[in-house]
């Protein structure tokens, strides 16, 4: 059984109405999306202070920018995207506000963690393979993985979304990963 998700052509037109400047649709989208968005900025930044302020500024950058959203994915991964961006920023202004003195005899012994030129361009090689093998799956397989894997839900909830039972979205999922890691196969 093909599990597909109910609110998929609520999500264009919302978007299409939000886009030609209707407001309460881009509020309706926002509310409808900030529980995962809440989540997803909470597992990258692991604290509360700043989840809110990072959601807000996704949704006010969403907000600025849903004209240019194409509609190739979901609105939903389109936001978690400009979130993604957002906690970059935030994360690389935050290491220059934080200092951390250490005596000299433990400069020594800290590692180097930065990323080589080479390990740099291969994570970026990988990044973008998995993001052109995810663009081939089908829409509703994309979002069981994305949902699981990025957002952090549970196999319920998403299985409740698609309209399926939790053991089929187990197989559909498991399915869906050996075909990603069979076109991954030259980076695993």
């Amino acid at each position: 059984m093909l599990c597909e998700p109910k609110h998929i052509q609520n999500d264009e037109s919302l978007v299409k109405a939000a886009a030609l400047g209707d407001s309460e649709a881009l509020e309706r989208l926002f509310i409808l999306n900030r529980d995962k968005l809440v989540r997803f900025v909470r597992s990258k930044t692991g604290g509360q202070d700043e989840v809110e302020d990072l959601v807000q500024e996704t949704f006010i950058q969403a907000q600025l920018s849903i004209q240019k959203f194409q509609g190739n994915s979901k609105f939903s991964t389109w936001l978690i995207g400009i979130s993604y961006n957002i906690i970059r920023n935030y994360l690389n202004r935050s290491v220059h506000k934080k200092y951390n003195f250490v005596g000299g005899e433990y400069l020594d012994e800290l590692k180097d963690t930065r990323k080589t030129p080479e390990e740099e361009n291969s994570a970026n090689q990988l990044m973008a393979s998995l993001n052109a093998a995810l663009d081939n799956m089908p829409n509703d397989a994309k979002d069981m993985i994305l949902s699981l894997s990025v957002d952090g839900q549970t196999y319920e909830e998403v299985a409740q979304r698609h309209g399926c039972s939790v053991s089929a979205l187990k197989s559909r999922v498991f399915r869906v990963r050996q075909a990603l890691r069979v076109q991954m196969q030259d980076y695993l």
